[in-house]
C-alpha cells in the first residue's frame, strides 16, 4: 500500500505550561517550511498511550506516527519508569504531518511525550487530564500488560475505549479475569478491546466458513467437543489468552452455559458446558510446548509500512556462538489448532479442523463428514503489525458486542487466581 508523504517536526523539550503554546508555534513553523501551505492541526480524538520505559515509548511513538493520515489525533505518550530514581517530569512535543496529493493542505497530528521517573510516575493523572481535547473521543492504549493503579481508573472514567494486549499479561489468568470485571463495570460508558481478539479474526472466519455449507449447518447444533491448542515456547510460562477468547467466542455465539472447569499447572483446561438445548459439551484447551514464539510486538515492528505484513512469521535470534539464526515463529500464545467434533440427530458424525501448518504462516482446514474426507484448503494466517492493530481499534466507536460477549463468557472458564490465604477465589 503506497503512503502519502509525511513530515515530522523534531521534538522540542518544554515545560508542562508551554505545551499548548509550543504546539501552536510548531504548526505555524510547519506552514512556513512548506511554502505557506496550511498545516491543519485537525484532531478527531485524543489517544493516551502508557509505556514502561524508553524502548516501549519509542515503539509506541512509531506506531502512532503511522496513523496520522488515517486518524489525526493528539497523542499523549506517557513514558513511565517508576523503579528509577525520582526526577522532575520532562515533556517533549512534536508534529507529525500527512501531506496528501493533489495540492490539498497537510494534516498534522500532535504528539506529546511525558517522561516520568520514580514517584512522579505514580501521579500522572493531574498531568494528563488537562491535556485531553474537550468534546472529542478519548482512547487509552495500555502497553504495559494489565492496566492497574489510580491512573488507569482516572483514565477509564473519561475514556471511550481502553485498548490492551492480553498477550502481554504477566499473570494471564488473573489479568484476564480482571479485564472481564473491568469491562462489566464500564459497560455503560467505556468500551474495552484487545489486540489478541483482532489476531483471532482469521481463525474465527475459517471456523465460521465450515458451516456456510447448507448440509453441514446442522452439525453446529450438534457440537460435542472442541479442542483448542496454543503455542508455548519450551521453558516459558503458558499464556492461554487467545485460547480463552476463542472458547468464550464459541460459548457466547452458541449460547452455552459453563458448568465445570478443571485446570492444570501446565496451562491445560477442561471445561464442561451445556447447550441451550441441554446437551453436554466439552472444551479442552491444551498448550503445545516446543513452538518457537516471540513477543508479538517484536515480530511485527511498528517501523513497517502501514497495513503491510511482511515477514511477521520470521524471528531472528543470535545463538551462543554469536551467529544470526532465522527461523519461523509465532507470537506468544498463538493458536495452533482448533478441532470440532459434532453429531446430528440421525447419528452421523463430523469433525472440523483448522490446523496451523509447519511453516507457521498458513492454516489447513479439513472436514470429515459422514465418512467422507473433503479436499483440504490452505489459507494464510496474517499477523497484523501494531500500527495496523491500532488503526483497526481507533476506527471502532462504541462497544464491540461480539468481543465483550466472548470476554465475559470466557471469564468462568479461566483458572481463578489464588488468594493470599492460598485458596482460589
Amino acid at each position: 500500500m503506497l503512503q502519502a508523504p509525511s513530515t515530522r517536526e523534531e521534538a522540542h523539550e518544554v515545560s508542562l505550561s508551554q505545551i499548548e503554546a509550543t504546539l501552536a508555534q510548531l504548526g505555524r513553523d510547519m506552514s512556513i517550511i512548506h511554502g505557506g501551505q496550511v498545516a491543519v492541526r485537525s484532531s478527531v480524538m485524543t489517544l493516551v498511550a502508557y509505556a514502561r520505559g524508553a524502548e516501549q515509548g519509542a515503539r509506541v511513538g512509531r506506531a502512532v506516527e503511522g496513523l496520522t493520515g488515517q486518524h489525526p489525533s493528539r497523542s499523549i505518550i506517557l513514558i513511565a519508569e517508576p523503579d528509577e530514581p525520582t526526577s522532575p517530569l520532562r515533556a517533549e512535543v512534536s508534529l507529525h504531518c500527512h501531506v496528501p496529493q493533489h495540492g490539498a493542505g497537510q494534516t498534522c497530528s500532535e504528539q506529546i511525550k511525558i517522561h516520568a521517573r520514580g514517584e512522579t510516575a505514580r501521579h500522572l493523572s493531574g498531568v494528563v487530564l488537562p491535556l485531553l481535547l474537550t468534546e472529542l473521543p478519548v482512547f487509552v492504549w495500555w502497553t504495559d500488560g494489565m492496566p492497574q493503579g489510580d491512573l488507569v481508573q482516572n483514565l477509564i472514567d473519561v475514556s471511550d475505549r481502553v485498548i490492551v494486549d492480553s498477550a502481554d499479561f504477566a499473570d494471564p489468568d488473573a489479568a484476564f479475569i480482571r479485564l472481564a470485571e473491568m469491562a462489566q463495570q464500564g459497560a455503560n460508558r467505556t468500551a474495552f478491546s484487545d489486540f489478541n481478539w483482532t489476531r483471532l479474526r482469521p481463525w474465527r472466519e475459517l471456523v465460521a466458513q465450515f458451516f456456510d455449507v447448507p448440509r453441514l449447518r446442522p452439525y453446529l447444533d450438534g457440537v460435542q467437543r472442541i479442542e483448542i491448542e496454543y503455542a508455548v515456547a519450551q521453558g516459558e510460562h503458558p499464556n492461554p489468552a487467545q485460547a480463552n477468547l476463542c472458547a468464550g467466542w464459541f460459548a457466547s455465539r452458541l449460547r452455552w452455559q459453563s458448568l465445570t472447569a478443571m485446570h492444570t499447572p501446565q496451562g491445560a483446561s477442561t471445561i464442561g458446558l451445556r447447550t441451550h438445548q441441554g446437551a453436554p459439551v466439552t472444551i479442552a484447551i491444551e498448550p503445545r510446548f516446543g513452538v518457537q514464539t516471540h513477543d508479538w510486538w517484536t515480530m511485527s515492528s511498528a517501523e513497517w509500512p502501514m497495513l503491510t505484513n511482511g515477514d511477521e512469521d520470521i524471528c531472528v535470534d543470535v545463538n551462543a556462538q554469536g551467529q544470526t539464526e532465522v527461523h519461523p515463529c509465532v507470537g506468544v500464545g498463538a493458536l495452533m489448532r482448533v478441532g470440532i467434533q459434532a453429531r446430528v440427530a440421525g447419528g452421523q458424525s463430523a469433525t472440523f479442523t483448522v490446523r496451523r501448518d509447519d511453516d507457521l504462516k498458513n492454516a489447513t482446514t479439513v472436514i470429515v463428514a459422514e465418512g467422507e474426507t473433503m479436499p483440504p484448503r490452505c489459507s494464510p494466517l496474517t499477523a497484523p503489525n501494531e500500527t495496523s492493530l491500532l488503526h483497526t481499534q481507533l476506527g471502532v466507536f462504541g462497544h464491540d458486542q461480539v468481543y465483550e460477549a466472548a470476554l465475559l463468557a470466557a471469564k468462568p472458564l479461566v483458572k481463578p487466581p489464588v488468594s493470599k490465604g492460598g485458596k482460589r477465589r
